[in-house]
C-alpha cells in the first residue's frame, strides 16, 4: 500500500495480536479486543496517536522497531502492524479479487500449529475460504544456494586478475632468461 508523505509500506495483519507483537521502541501492543489499533513502524508514524489510511482512523499504540540508531535501515521502519479483521478495505478487495493470500507464520512454539489455528480464524470470519499450505523450506534453500553461485561467480574477476598477473611475472621472467641467453 502507498501512504501519501511516506511511500510504500507493508501492511501486516496479525490473527492473534497477542501472541506475537514487533519489537516497540515506544507505546503498547495492539489489543485484539479492540478495533482500528495499529503498531507502526518510526518512518510511518513517529508518535502514539490518531493516523488517517484510506480514509479510516485508527489509533497507533506503539512504535515498531529495534533501537539501532537512527541512519541504520531497520526492517520495521515501513511497516504497519494490525488485526487482520481491520485490514483497510483496499486489501480486502485486492485479496477477494485475486482470492489468494499469502503470509508468513511466525511462531514462538508450533509453526504447524500455528496455520492451522490462522486457517481455523480465517474459516471463521470467512466461512468459504479453502486454505493450501506450502512449505517454502526448500525453495529458501535454494535461493540461499544461488546467492552462494553468486557470490563464487563474482569473485571471478577477482581470480582472473590474479591468474593474469601471475602470467605476467611469468612472462616477465621468461623475457629476462631469453635476453640473458643472448648477452652469453
Amino acid at each position: 500500500m502507498v501512504l501519501p508523505k511516506v511511500g510504500q509500506v507493508a501492511v501486516v495483519g496479525l490473527v492473534s495480536p497477542g501472541d506475537w507483537t514487533p519489537p516497540l521502541l515506544q507505546g503498547t501492543s495492539i489489543d485484539s479486543n479492540k478495533s482500528n489499533e495499529i503498531v507502526v513502524g518510526r518512518l510511518v508514524s513517529d508518535h502514539i496517536g490518531p493516523l488517517n489510511i484510506e480514509d479510516k482512523t485508527y489509533r497507533v499504540m506503539g512504535i515498531a522497531g529495534e533501537d539501532r540508531g537512527e541512519k541504520l535501515i531497520n526492517v520495521y521502519n515501513f511497516k504497519i502492524y494490525m488485526d487482520i479483521k481491520d485490514l483497510p478495505d483496499s486489501i480486502k478487495k485486492e485479496m477477494e479479487k485475486r482470492h489468494l493470500l499469502r503470509f508468513i507464520v511466525r511462531s514462538n512454539a508450533d509453526p504447524t500449529a500455528e496455520i492451522e489455528r490462522f486457517i481455523t480464524a480465517i474459516t471463521d470470519i470467512e466461512p468459504g475460504v479453502q486454505a493450501a499450505v506450502v512449505n517454502e523450506n526448500e525453495n529458501y534453500q535454494r535461493e540461499k544456494n544461488t546467492r552462494q553461485g553468486v557470490n563464487e561467480v563474482m569473485g571471478y574477476p577477482y581470480k582472473l586478475f590474479l591468474i593474469a598477473l601471475i602470467n605476467c611475472v611469468n612472462i616477465s621472467y621468461l623475457w629476462i632468461y631469453l635476453k640473458g641467453k643472448k648477452f652469453h
